[in-house]
């Protein structure tokens, strides 16, 4: 499926079709530094979130980088100056043969109120994902924040899963399975759907 969005955007071009967005409400004392290195953390802790895509030939190669420093920019602005700036964030294009294939941005839109901007390419994250890489960020705020070791399992990696399904399609199981399924639906009519009007 990874190859399948990489095809897609490539030959769509640099736009926000891929692009998977969010604008987090933060209210409250907030400290900037605790957050920059929990995101840092989350970062380091998934190998996806710090993979880009090169082409090798006419496939598409995934490489992943070391754990480094993250940018979190904080931007004190008014609200409705966050909101656009949040949106030019998350259209803005990406390059999907260099990392990273994600951005942050933090907007200080009054006192004890922040926004967080992110976004992924969605080469390297899915909705499923986002459900835990939000988790592993508020844990890993909550840990630099309260000045506990970040010293966390570590995450399953997408990298580990993509073999899995790459060695399991093309396997004798998958094709026992793609056959039972075909001889169990082989008596079932066709489903005739109206064409598009």
């Amino acid at each position: 499926s990874q190859q399948r969005l990489w095809l897609a955007a490539e030959a769509e071009g640099a736009g926000a079709s891929y692009h998977l967005g969010w604008v987090v409400h933060l209210a409250g004392d907030l400290d900037t530094a605790a957050l920059r290195a929990a995101l840092g953390a989350t970062i380091a802790r998934h190998d996806s979130l710090r993979s880009f895509v090169v082409r090798t030939g006419d496939r598409p190669q995934l490489r992943v980088t070391p754990p480094g420093p993250v940018e979190l920019p904080v931007i004190a602005t008014g609200s409705a100056a966050a909101d656009a700036l949040a949106r030019e964030l998350i259209c803005a294009p990406f390059e999907a043969g260099a990392a990273p294939l994600w951005r942050a941005a933090l907007y200080r839109v009054g006192p004890a109120q922040h926004r967080l901007a992110l976004v992924v390419h969605h080469l390297i994250a899915d909705a499923a994902t986002a459900g835990v890489m939000f988790a592993d960020l508020a844990a890993a705020y909550q840990a630099c924040r309260d000045g506990q070791p970040r010293d966390r399992p570590a995450a399953p990696q997408y990298s580990s899963y993509r073999d899995w399904e790459r060695e399991f399609l093309g396997g004798p199981e998958c094709a026992a399975q793609v056959a039972y399924w075909t001889k169990q639906a082989s008596g079932i009519p066709s489903l005739e759907l109206p064409g598009g009007r």
